[in-house]
């Protein structure tokens, strides 16, 4: 998911943690009485960490299940009780499974649906795929303009709410956006709904100018971030490191938005890059 930069004002690790939506406001009448009639019993919890992140996760099970076998996950997903023969242990493996074998991002998310079901929120691809910079356990990001997050939440739920590892959660930093992450097709899919429009957001304001630093660059400027990559540095670290940036990567990065081609052209023949 993109990183967001905490802006000034911003949530700090004090906050106290607030539910996005209680368990009765998520589903409707008919979707209870159907889930309660099948046996399922509804769980919801909060979390909140250090870093200042509140951990909002909806999880259906189903009422009597049999204990995961020792060394698997204990909270499981919608999928999980429509699917049950599908194991625990599966489930753990399933990353891995999907990084071997996952199309292109672009047929996954044709697939999946994602960007007609979610047309409603303006949603923008971003991230290492469409940059070409992915790696074989990258997810594709989607992030969105939600100016409602109980809408917003309503609907990924509706779309997307049986697909496999379904999460969905809200942080308390900024203006409170909702993320949701679900498996299908090959790949993990992250959307990200936020109060701004998508042309403000940070995850899309670090992929334009990263867009155009590989179009200014040369191939050596890509692969030297893909070597970043694969030692295990996040996107926009391994930018700001390669240019030579100083202090917050995310925060150095959104500092070239206003340079023009003939700007960033230039770092980059000043670090060797063209």
């Amino acid at each position: 998911m993109p990183e967001q930069a905490a802006p000034p004002g911003g949530a700090s690790g004090n906050d106290k943690a607030q539910p996005v939506l209680d368990a009765g406001r998520l589903l409707s009448a008919n979707q209870k009485s159907c889930f309660r009639a099948a046996g399922i019993l509804w769980l919801a919890w909060s979390v909140t960490v250090p870093a200042g992140l509140e951990l909002r996760a909806w999880h259906a099970a189903s009422v009597g299940r049999p204990k995961p076998a020792d060394g698997c996950s204990i909270g499981c997903s919608l999928a999980d009780v429509l699917h049950p023969a599908q194991t625990f242990t599966e489930h753990a493996g399933s990353s891995y499974q999907r990084s071997m074998i996952r199309p292109h991002y672009l047929e996954a998310l044709d697939r999946l649906g994602v960007l007609p079901e979610l047309a409603a929120f303006d949603p923008h691809v971003v991230g290492t795929p469409p940059l070409g910079l992915d790696l074989p356990a990258s997810d594709i990001d989607v992030v969105c303009f939600a100016p409602d997050p109980d809408g917003f939440t309503r609907a990924v739920w509706n779309a997307f709410g049986t697909h496999a590892e379904f999460r969905m959660w809200q942080r308390i930093a900024h203006d409170r956006p909702v993320v949701a992450s679900f498996a299908g097709a090959g790949w993990t899919i992250e959307l990200f709904g936020q109060a701004s429009p998508v042309s403000e957001q940070y995850g899309w304001r670090h992929f334009v100018v990263e867009q155009r630093l590989l179009a200014l660059g040369t191939s050596v400027f890509r692969d030297a971030v893909m070597a970043q990559r694969s030692n295990g540095m996040k996107t926009e670290p391994a930018f700001a490191a390669l240019l030579g940036l100083v202090g917050d990567p995310y925060q150095a990065l959104l500092s070239l938005e206003a340079c023009s081609d003939t700007d960033l052209t230039a770092l980059l023949v000043d670090k060797g890059f063209k």
